[in-house]
């Protein structure tokens, strides 16, 4: 199974939360992909975006695979970000909205490294 993982920031590697630091955690396999990076042309199974899709993305994956975890709050310079919400099958955000496939979260904080990095 392989997982495409977007986020729209460089710093901190996060492949390394995986156990020997390399993407791949049991049977999944973690493409991570930084704001400016080339997306590799492979094939995936799940699409995960942290905090919002820097470009269009075109690729081939269920949408029932889709999650979009929004880490910015629901000030008015990121209010644009709703208009992506409707192309992800699940969305955590602190936003304000209501719909079918929106689940409300708070921010989370994870220790990376010796760096925290906030997840909403």
């Amino acid at each position: 199974m392989r997982v495409l993982v977007v986020k729209s920031w460089g710093y901190p590697n996060i492949k390394q939360q995986t156990p020997l630091g390399d993407g791949i955690w049991r049977d999944m396999e973690f493409i991570f992909v930084n704001k400016n990076d080339e997306i590799p042309d492979l094939e995936y199974d799940y699409l995960v975006v942290l905090s919002f899709p820097v470009r269009d993305l075109a690729l081939n994956i269920n949408k029932k695979n889709t999650l979009l975890l929004t880490q910015e709050p629901p000030y008015d310079a990121f209010m644009w970000f709703e208009e992506r919400f409707k192309c992800f099958n699940t969305v955590l955000t602190q936003f304000p909205v209501t719909s079918s496939n929106i689940i409300s979260s708070h921010p989370l904080c994870a220790l990376v490294g010796r760096e925290r990095l906030f997840i909403s």
